[in-house]
């Protein structure tokens, strides 16, 4: 069956870093329908750029579940967590990488295991 997670967000700004960090109620998708996916990129600042890869993963219809991103002297490096099912994965990894592109950023994508993103929310949240 389905469940809901409900996101809450914290966010702190600390000598120029903001940090997002999700916190989930304890409901659970099902591990095999859904997969993580840290995106990482970097690259020369712009307005627009969160807006645009945000608009990317809305309309795959996943979900942010971590954000951050660090900007020091016009040089922008970022993460997403998203939560992906596997039938829009390739997809959306094939137009986040056009937006970079298209953004003049460099993009990767990293695959972890699910339990190592709730364990580090928990210490975050704790």
């Amino acid at each position: 069956g389905s469940s809901i997670w409900l996101i809450v967000l914290q966010r702190e700004q600390i000598g120029g870093v903001t940090k997002a960090m999700a916190l989930t109620n304890g409901h659970k998708h099902d591990e095999q329908q859904h997969g993580l996916v840290v995106m990482r990129g970097w690259g020369s600042d712009k307005p627009g750029i969160s807006d645009a890869f945000l608009k990317i993963v809305r309309q795959h219809q996943c979900h942010v579940l971590d954000m951050g991103q660090f900007l020091l002297e016009g040089s922008l490096m970022f993460n997403f967590v998203l939560d992906v099912s596997p039938e829009t994965s390739v997809a959306l990894m094939k137009d986040l990488s056009r937006c970079a592109k298209e953004l003049n950023l460099q993009l990767d994508f990293h695959f972890p295991e699910r339990e190592e993103v709730e364990a580090q929310c928990k210490v975050v949240a704790g």
